[in-house]
């Protein structure tokens, strides 16, 4: 499970509402609020499972005491959007002739939340890729088309251009985010090959000194077996030497 890559998932999903948004900017039918909400509900299940195997892996691994010693960030984190993602979902689908009427609030909402959270992960993940200045644009214009929309800056626009304006965003954040979510995983396969790599040579050096401490203490072992034979000889000499005087 390790290879399903949930914020791609959502990713992709968030451009296909984007898609289905530009593509019907007039439609009101019940048909696309079922689709939204299932482009909702599949990301964040998928979210949910992950979490839950991955989490059961790790209790089997401690049980088993093969728990892997990676960093508390790259360990499952409650799927708290996840959660969130399929509880909206089912929400649409349960209650859509609600939804219709105020479906442009709560895709508002949610290209808000998505900003914050795309500004969250360009941070948590700054140490895998290089991040500039031109990656915090995307969450910027989403979060500032959503905010207009909410508080009512556009004024008197009509509900077709909004919906349109709606999947324009929906799209850019989708688009964006899979780029985002290639990257990082790109550059946590080379964070993670350094860091191997790293450790391969430390384990190298260790080992070399280890080695070459031995080699010392064999030879200081050496030297002081000698330097007491020398002297145990010198001994010897001397009480030859008394003995002979005497006599």
């Amino acid at each position: 499970m390790k290879a399903i890559n949930s914020p791609l998932l959502r990713a992709v999903c968030t451009l296909i509402v984007g898609v289905l948004l530009i593509m019907f900017p007039n439609e009101t039918r019940q048909g696309l609020i079922i689709a939204i909400g299932l482009l909702f509900i599949i990301p964040g299940l998928a979210t949910v499972i992950v979490y839950h195997i991955n989490k059961n892996n790790e209790v089997k691994a401690l049980a088993e005491g093969t728990a892997d010693t990676t960093p508390q960030e790259s360990r499952p984190m409650f799927p708290l959007a996840g959660w969130g993602s399929l509880l909206l979902g089912i929400s649409i689908i349960l209650l859509r002739d609600r939804f219709i009427d105020y479906l442009h609030i709560i895709l508002s909402t949610i290209l808000i939340l998505l900003a914050i959270a795309s500004f969250i992960t360009l941070i948590r993940t700054s140490k895998y890729w290089k991040i500039g200045f031109g990656n915090f644009v995307m969450p910027v214009v989403v979060f500032i088309v959503g905010a207009l929309i909410i508080f009512n800056v556009l004024g008197n626009v009509e509900m077709p251009t909004i919906q349109l304006i709606l999947g324009l965003a929906f799209a850019f954040y989708g688009l964006v985010e899979i780029y985002y979510a290639i990257r990082i995983m790109r550059g946590k396969y080379v964070y993670k090959k350094k860091v191997a790599a790293e450790q391969k040579a430390f384990e190298e050096r260790k080992q070399i000194e280890d080695t070459l401490n031995d080699v010392q203490d064999e030879l200081d072992a050496e030297a002081e077996e000698k330097e007491n034979n020398v002297e145990d000889i010198v001994a010897e000499e001397v009480k030859e030497e008394k003995k002979d005087i005497f006599d």
